[in-house]
């Protein structure tokens, strides 16, 4: 465990998970039970911040990304404009809805629990997909063209 203490979180099972420089320690009963760092799912060893969600997943800042773990042990990373306004994160909360709410140096982006059935979910990235990427006629994303002279 680190002596740069950047935050604490109970789990469901009361463990207690202390974020700092160099990854996650879990302790149980005050003891080490498990370190978690990049082998384990972390995509750094600079963890700014730990919290945990309505779900009881738990959620870890990290200066390249947040990483969640869901009390079945599966982990899942987040990272990148897709998800965050920057990758340094400075702190995480969460609304009663379940949705993150996730504090960057560039600002504040939402990461938002929505349920779907895959029927729903294929609608929406379909919609996506059209709006986004695909341009007529039919083209995805950007066409660049070059011309050599000969």
């Amino acid at each position: 465990m680190s002596a740069s203490t950047k935050g604490i979180a109970f789990d469901q099972a009361q463990n207690l998970w202390v974020a700092g420089l160099g990854g996650i320690t879990v302790l149980q009963q005050g003891k080490p039970k498990k370190v978690l760092q990049p082998a384990q799912g972390l995509p750094s060893i600079f963890v700014t911040c730990v919290e945990r969600a309505p779900d009881g997943s738990l959620w870890i800042g990290t200066e390249t990304g947040i990483v969640r773990y869901r009390p079945d042990g599966s982990h899942s990373l987040r990272f990148s404009r897709r998800w965050l306004l920057d990758d340094h994160v400075n702190d995480i909360t969460f609304d009663a809805q379940g949705n993150a709410w996730i504090a960057t140096a560039k600002g504040v982006s939402a990461i938002k629990h929505r349920s779907m059935n895959l029927a729903q979910k294929q609608d929406y990235f379909y919609d996506v997909l059209m709006k986004r990427h695909i341009r007529s006629p039919w083209i995805a994303g950007n066409a660049a063209y070059r011309f050599q002279e000969i």
